[in-house]
C-alpha cells in the first residue's frame, strides 16, 4: 500500500510538473490581458523548485497510503477473503479528537479576534478545518441512516459511502477544504470590494465628464499657453451626449513670476472648530484616540475617487456640471460665486458667511508650513456657501476669479466641465480620447463612471479550482465504490433490477460525495471569513482616523459555480456508466 502511495506520487508529481509548466507557458497571454493588464517579464524554470514541488507531491501520496496501509493491516483476513470489505463504524476516538479539535479552533479564532491578532485567527481556523477532517467519517455514518426512508440507489449510496469511509471520508474531506478556501477567500475579496465602493466619493455627477489641459505635457514651457477651447467644446458636443461644455480655470501665479513657483489657494478652517489631534506629526495615543472618536471635530470623511479636478477656477455657469446642485441651493451657490466668492462643500468651513483662504505664494515662503507658525500664512476673506445638494466641490473649494483677484494671484484656463444627458459609452469615449489627441497631445478626457465593479478573476479562479477538485474526488471515490459493489450489482441483475439501477447507483454516489464536501465546506467558508473579517474590524475598531468596517458580502457568482459542480458531477457519473449490470456465476469446488 505504501509503494502504491509512492508510485502514484511519482506519476502525479510528474505529470502536474509537465502540464503545469505548459499551462503557465500557454495562458500567459491570457494572464497578461485579463488578471495583470501588463506584459510579463520572461519565464524562466527553477529545478530546485520543481524539484521541490516533486518532492513535496511524492510525500503526499505517501501520507495520504499510510491510513489505508494501517487499515488493510490491520483487517480481518476472512472478511476481506470472502469480499466483506470496509470500515463499518467509525472509532470514536477519531471523533472525539475531531471535535476537540473543531471546539478548540473555535476558541483560539474567538480569542484571535478579540486581540486582533490575525496569526491567531490563522492557528484557530486550521485547527478548526482539521477538526472537521477527523468528524468526516463519524458524519458519513450519521448521514447513512438516512437511506431508511430514500429509495433504492440512493440508500444503497448512502450505505456504500459508510461502508468504504477509507476512500468517501478523504473524498469528502478533499472537497471540504477546496470549498472552503475558495468560499473564505470569496468572501474577503467580496467584502473588500464593497468596503472599497462605500467608501468612493464621485469627483463629478455621474456620466459627466472633465476635459483637462495637462500643462508641461508638451515637454515646452510649463507656464504654455493652452489651446483654444472652442474647437474642444465643438469635438465633445460631436462625439459625446454633451448638454453644455463649460469652461473652468486654475489659479496660477503673477505674470513674471519664475515657472518653478507654486501658488495656491486653499479654505482653512476656524481654529475652534479644528481637531485638538493630529497624525500628521507622528502616531497618536491609543488614548487620545478614544478621545478623538469622540470629539465631533475630529469626523473626517474616508473615500478615494478615481480622479478630480482640484481647487477650479469657474463661473455660476459650471456649477451644476461640477457638483449637480439643483433649486435653491444651486441658486445660493452661484450668488456666492457671482460675488466673488468661493462655493465649498463643509459648512463648517463657513463662519458669518465667510470663508478664510489661505494663500500659498512660494514667492515670499517656502511652501512648507507647520500647525505652529499657520498665523504666518497670508489670508484673505471672502463670501462663501456651502452645497447642500448634489456633490460637494471636489478638492474642498469652487473658486471664482474674484476670489483668486482677491488673493493677489492670476488664474488660467484648464478645459472644460462636459454636462452629459447620459453615461458615455466606451467606445463614445476612445473616439472623443483620439481626436483630443489630434488636437493637442496635453489634452486628456476623464469621465465619472463610478467606483469599478468589474468582476474580480480571482474569484471565478478560485471556484474553478474548487470545482475541478470537487469532480476529481467525487470521480475517484465514486470509481472506488463501484469496483467493490460489483457484488452487489450482480445481485441487483440476480433478482432483476433494471439496468437503469447502476446509472442511479453511481450518480447517487457521486452525489452523496460531492454534496456533503461542499455543503460542509460552504459552511466553514463562510465561519472562516466572518472570523477574518471580524478580526480586521475589531484590529480597526478604537483607531482614529476612523476607518469603515468591512463588510460580509457573501461571492454570489462564486457560489452558484460551486453549488453547480455537484450536479455536474452527478450527471458526468450517470452518463459515464455503463447501464449493463454484471452478471457473475459462481463456480463450487
Amino acid at each position: 500500500m505504501l509503494a502504491d502511495g509512492v508510485v502514484l506520487g511519482t506519476l502525479g508529481a510528474a505529470a502536474g510538473l509537465v502540464i503545469g509548466v505548459a499551462v503557465a507557458f500557454l495562458a500567459r497571454p491570457l494572464v497578461e490581458f485579463h488578471l495583470v493588464n501588463q506584459r510579463a517579464g520572461g519565464y524562466r524554470v527553477f529545478p530546485l523548485a520543481l524539484a521541490g514541488i516533486a518532492a513535496l507531491a511524492v510525500g503526499t501520496g505517501l501520507l495520504a497510503a499510510l491510513v489505508p496501509a494501517f487499515t488493510a493491516a490491520r483487517g480481518d483476513v476472512v472478511a476481506a477473503l470472502t469480499g466483506r470489505r470496509g470500515s463499518v463504524r467509525a472509532r470514536k476516538r477519531w471523533l472525539v479528537a475531531g471535535v476537540a479539535l473543531a471546539v478548540l479552533g473555535a476558541a483560539v479564532t474567538f480569542f484571535g479576534a478579540r486581540r486582533t491578532d490575525i496569526n491567531v485567527v490563522l492557528t484557530g481556523l486550521i485547527l478548526g478545518e482539521l477538526g472537521l477532517v477527523l468528524c468526516t467519517s463519524a458524519l458519513v455514518g450519521l448521514i447513512a441512516r438516512l437511506g431508511r426512508v430514500l429509495p433504492l440507489a440512493p440508500r444503497i449510496a448512502l450505505r456504500d459511502t459508510a461502508r468504504n469511509r477509507a476512500a468517501s471520508a478523504p473524498a469528502i474531506a478533499a472537497v471540504m477544504a477546496a470549498v472552503a478556501g475558495s468560499v473564505a477567500l470569496g468572501v474577503v475579496i467580496t467584502a473588500d470590494q464593497e468596503r472599497n465602493d462605500a467608501g468612493y466619493q464621485a469627483g463629478l455627477p455621474s456620466g459627466n465628464a472633465i476635459v483637462q489641459f495637462q500643462y508641461g505635457r508638451r515637454g515646452a514651457d510649463p507656464r504654455e499657453q493652452p489651446p483654444d477651447l472652442g474647437p474642444v467644446a465643438a469635438l465633445a458636443r460631436d462625439t459625446f451626449p454633451t448638454a453644455s461644455a463649460v469652461p473652468i480655470g486654475e489659479i496660477a501665479c503673477p505674470t513674471g513670476t519664475p515657472n518653478n513657483v507654486y501658488c495656491g489657494l486653499s479654505p482653512r478652517l476656524p481654529a475652534e472648530r479644528e481637531c485638538p489631534w493630529s497624525d500628521e506629526a507622528g502616531p497618536v495615543s491609543a488614548a487620545d484616540q478614544r478621545k478623538a472618536r469622540q470629539d465631533a471635530r475630529c469626523v473626517r470623511p474616508y473615500g478615494w475617487s478615481s480622479f478630480g479636478y482640484g481647487m477650479a477656477v469657474a463661473t455660476p455657469d459650471a456649477l451644476a456640471g461640477l457638483t449637480g446642485a439643483t433649486g435653491d441651493d444651486l441658486a445660493r451657490a452661484s450668488a456666492a460665486l457671482a460675488a466673488g466668492g468661493v462655493v465649498v462643500g463643509d459648512p463648517r468651513l463657513v463662519t458669518d458667511g465667510k470663508v478664510t483662504l489661505e494663500i500659498y505664494d512660494a514667492r515670499t515662503q517656502d511652501g512648507t508650513v507647520t500647525l505652529d507658525d499657520r498665523e504666518k500664512i497670508p489670508t484673505v476673506r471672502v463670501p462663501a456657501y456651502a452645497v447642500g445638494t448634489g456633490l460637494p466641490p471636489f478638492g474642498g473649494a469652487i473658486l471664482s476669479s474674484g476670489a483668486a483677484a482677491a488673493a493677489g494671484l492670476d488664474e488660467r484656463p484648464s478645459g472644460l466641465v462636459l454636462a452629459n444627458s447620459r453615461m458615455p459609452t466606451t467606445a463614445e469615449v476612445d473616439r472623443l480620447t483620439a481626436g483630443l489627441h489630434d488636437l493637442d497631445e496635453a489634452l486628456y478626457v476623464s469621465v465619472e463612471r463610478g467606483p469599478n465593479r468589474d468582476s474580480d478573476p480571482m474569484l471565478l479562479i478560485l471556484a474553478a479550482a474548487a470545482g475541478l477538485i470537487t469532480l476529481g474526488a467525487a470521480g475517484i471515490a465514486t470509481g472506488l465504490a463501484a469496483a467493490d459493489g460489483r457484488a452487489d450489482l450482480a445481485t441487483l441483475a440476480a433478482v432483476g433490477a433494471s439496468p437503469g439501477v447502476r446509472r442511479r447507483l453511481s450518480l447517487s454516489q457521486s452525489g452523496v460525495i460531492a454534496g456533503l464536501g461542499t455543503v460542509l465546506g460552504v459552511a466553514a467558508g463562510l465561519g472562516v471569513s466572518a472570523a477574518v473579517l471580524y478580526a480586521y474590524n475589531q484590529a480597526s475598531a478604537g483607531r482614529w482616523p476612523v476607518e469603515p468596517p468591512y463588510p460580509v458580502g457573501v461571492p454570489w457568482g462564486s457560489l452558484a459555480i460551486v453549488a453547480v459542480v455537484p450536479v455536474v458531477a452527478m450527471l458526468g457519473a450517470g452518463l459515464l456508466t455503463r447501464s449493463r449490470l454484471p452478471i457473475e456465476a459462481r463456480r463450487a469446488t
